[in-house]
């Protein structure tokens, strides 16, 4: 009897869950509408539009390398496999052309798509849950202006379970902080909102969500490390305001270096975004940590020092490193604290010799910097094929301790074997 009663209860208790993620999982698919008409959308809300798709990096996620604008096929790299981005051009078939406004806003504000499945939130709909309705509908009227394209979206590739959709409904009902206030500055209001910049900068737990708690503290993306903001950067010498708008403007600051991996595409971008908002954001971001903890002071003063020549450079090591330097790098960075061209930042400023892992500075040894089309900003070849393992470990560790005055990364040659084999042709 007392069996009896448990397997009842347990039956019970499992059929209420059934139920009850069912509820949370399932939403009502939206009918399909036409298209505007041509000239029926305003063109200064579509301007508007453009404005804020520029802000939001739409256009690198939703357009494959050699692929047609917002016709999506971005392949995502994820803990758990690989997304594809989907086509949001106006085409009714593969795009969102028979999308209304409303099913718009409802997948922008709560990752529901117009036929009723969860998007994944690597499509950052948590943050764009901050904006207005007109931003919205600006954004919409801009796509929908776009030219449309027939392209199928692609399967993701991604590992059980987490290729099982339905299970977003529980990771929103876990960690999407849809109920929390955006800050009320237009710094904040774009950086926590379209921007998205916490995406890229904030850890992730091992489900995905944003620790919150760590905000902007850095974080793993697509294979380079997007460093920490505010008082825990690593940059030799702290941000200001100004070369914080001057490096999202154009992908180049002075004091910092030149953007390379995710964050290329990013500052390529907002290339085109209004310069007011870019100085919002950068009055955020620059407001966000406070100021630098002493110790970093005070070695951002003896860096500004050498650069101006009044205080020397750190002892230099010798060996295969500086031989590697002197024939390789030498002739577009010179000592690593001048350079031969005006267009180029001192390598000892470079952030990614002062992270705590050499990831991005290899990254950069190994692929190269290669401006794109219609970007400006330095180019630099890549060495995956010139440069051995070893000597990739020397030149970095040199960089690392005579170049940036850094203690030596323990884990280079690890890193470096990791990373080669990671290119390797599968």
């Amino acid at each position: 009897m007392r069996l009896g009663r448990l397997f009842l209860a347990v039956l019970i208790l499992g059929g209420a869950s059934a139920a009850a993620f069912t509820a949370l999982s399932w939403h009502r698919s939206d009918a399909p509408v036409s298209p505007p008409a041509a000239g029926s959308i305003p063109p200064a809300l579509a301007t508007e539009g453009a404005r804020l798709v520029a802000l939001g990096n739409c256009a690198d996620c939703h357009t494959a390398p050699g692929g047609r604008p917002y016709a999506g096929g971005v392949a995502i790299q994820t803990p758990y496999g690989h997304l594809f981005s989907t086509n949001i051009t106006p085409d009714t078939a593969t795009g969102i052309g028979a999308w209304s406004l409303a099913a718009f806003t409802r997948a922008m504000r709560t990752g529901i798509s117009r036929d009723g499945h969860h998007l994944y939130p690597a499509f950052p709909y948590p943050h764009y849950a901050a904006l207005s309705e007109h931003e919205i509908a600006a954004i919409y009227a801009y796509l929908m202006t776009r030219k449309p394209i027939s392209a199928a979206a692609r399967d993701d590739d991604l590992a059980f379970p987490f290729n099982i959709r339905a299970l977003v409904a529980v990771w929103n009902l876990l960690y999407w902080p849809a109920t929390v206030p955006p800050p009320e500055d237009a710094g904040g209001h774009i950086a926590e909102g379209i921007a998205h910049c916490g995406a890229c900068h904030t850890p992730r737990n091992q489900i995905g969500a944003e620790r919150t708690e760590s905000a902007y503290a850095g974080a793993d993306v697509d294979g380079w490390h997007a460093p920490a903001l505010g008082a825990a950067s690593p940059a030799p010498i702290p941000w200001t305001e100004a070369e914080l708008a001057l490096y999202l403007s154009g992908g180049v600051a002075p004091h910092h270096g030149v953007a390379a991996g995710p964050m290329q595409a990013v500052t390529a971008n907002l290339a085109f975004a209004d310069p007011a908002d870019l100085h919002a954001i950068a009055a955020y971001i620059a407001g966000i940590g406070g100021p630098a903890d002493p110790v970093r002071q005070a070695r951002a003063t003896q860096t500004e020092a050498i650069l101006s020549g009044t205080a020397p450079p750190p002892p230099r090591s010798g060996g295969p490193g500086a031989e590697i330097y002197a024939g390789a790098c030498a002739i577009c960075h010179q000592d690593g604290w001048h350079t031969l061209s005006q267009n180029l930042t001192p390598l000892a400023l470079a952030t990614s010799l002062s992270e705590a892992s050499p990831r991005n500075a290899l990254r950069v040894i190994l692929e190269g910097r290669h401006p794109r089309e219609s970007e400006a900003g330095p180019q630099m070849p890549g060495f995956a094929n010139n440069l051995t393992a070893q000597q990739m470990v020397d030149v970095l560790a040199y960089l690392r301790t005579s170049i940036a005055g850094r203690p030596a990364w323990t884990d280079l040659a690890e890193t470096v074997a990791s990373m080669r084999r990671e290119q390797e042709p599968q």
